[in-house]
């Protein structure tokens, strides 16, 4: 992962794709925003679990967090801009490429617009949650953004780490060589998913929440994506096959 000191090295690069954007923001983690320059939020949010699974860091976000609650504020707020191309208007399939984005368009908001699959260049679509006749609409694909203008809102972690790893010496009751100690909620179904299930479980999502409420009261509401990254991280073996 990039510290403090690795800045520089970004210098210049040029543009990062949507889904670099919101892999960096969400791990600091520059080899693995590099490897995600096509890739769709679904790939981007496996991939970070699976880097969440080796550095024992279970509760970080993901890029569907990091698209949610970091830079559709920042893109409203006009904090960050960038280019993209207009796919779309009015729902008519064009291109208009490249122009700004967000567009000067007091209608548009990033927060009326959700990441989806995209077959082109970026592997990530914008689309309008719902549409409204009086107004024009678009999809936007191709979406990147300066690097530099990204490092400025979101720069590298001064330890090179979003938090301790739960199995470092500095974590409370563990130590380099001691057993993981998992946080939050996600390590609490973690756990109570493999002592539960030791050989795996065949149930469907809503059959396991409903058990969880019953058998572990202590871990509170469970949503079906927190189950998900839990489930592949207690049974890896369960990822989908090639």
């Amino acid at each position: 992962m990039a510290s403090e000191d690795d800045i520089t090295v970004h210098r210049g690069v040029g543009q990062w794709s949507l889904s670099q954007v919101l892999v960096w923001i969400a791990t600091r983690d520059d080899a693995l925003a590099r490897e995600c320059a096509n890739t769709d939020i679904g790939e981007c949010n496996e991939r970070i679990i699976m880097r969440n699974m080796q550095t024992g860091m279970l509760d970080e976000p993901d890029a569907s967090d990091a698209w949610k609650k970091h830079l559709v504020p920042a893109v409203d707020q006009k904090r960050i801009a960038g280019t993209a191309n207009r796919s779309s208007v009015d729902g008519e399939q064009r291109k208009i490429s490249p122009v700004r984005f967000p567009p000067n368009d007091a209608n548009f908001s990033a927060s009326s617009h959700y990441l989806d699959h995209y077959d082109g260049v970026g592997g990530v679509a914008l689309r309008p949650i719902s549409t409204n006749a009086s107004r024009s609409w678009s999809t936007w694909t191709n979406v990147k953004f300066k690097v530099d203008d990204v490092l400025r809102l979101w720069r590298p972690r001064a330890d090179g780490t979003a938090k301790v790893p739960v199995n470092s010496s500095s974590s409370a009751g563990t130590s380099p060589s001691g057993p993981i100690v998992r946080r939050g909620k996600v390590g609490l179904l973690v756990d109570f998913l493999k002592q539960r299930y030791p050989n795996g479980t065949g149930l469907t999502s809503a059959q396991l929440i409903d058990d969880i409420k019953i058998e572990a009261k202590e871990i509170g509401t469970v949503s079906p994506r927190t189950l998900s990254t839990a489930l592949c991280i207690a049974f890896p073996e369960r990822k989908k096959a090639p």
